[in-house]
């Protein structure tokens, strides 16, 4: 292994010390898992496989072989601007509630303050 490669592997192993006890549900961040697919290609390159990478990292083979079959987003999630059209809003009706009885009942078409009234009357 030359220099350069030790150096990353170190860099690597830091980061992943750093995380903290690692096992079930707790996630390796997206930039590291990045890093070490890297790191992976690089060794590949050289002869080696992933178990002396994941060896050399001290991240599980399974860890490894997951990140590498599952796809990586190229970007960060950006926002998107949106308008609304005010015409377009106004058009929508408003919202009709549906109740259903324990018996079959049911009473459908009515807004709140219709509902509430025949609630009322029913009481």
């Amino acid at each position: 292994m030359d220099k350069q490669t030790t150096r990353k592997a170190a860099e690597i192993r830091a980061a992943v010390r750093a995380l903290g006890t690692r096992g079930q549900g707790r996630r390796y961040p997206e930039a590291l898992k990045r890093k070490v697919l890297t790191y992976l290609a690089g060794r590949r390159k050289a002869g080696r496989g992933l178990r002396t990478a994941s060896a050399e990292l001290g991240i599980p083979q399974r860890s490894i072989t997951l990140w590498s079959i599952s796809p990586r987003p190229l970007s960060s999630p950006k926002f998107v601007p949106v308008t609304v059209d005010a015409t377009t809003a106004a058009e929508v009706p408003e919202p009709r509630l549906v109740v259903l009885g324990p018996i079959g009942v049911r009473i459908e078409g009515l807004d709140v303050a219709m509902l509430a009234d025949l609630l009322r009357r029913l009481g």
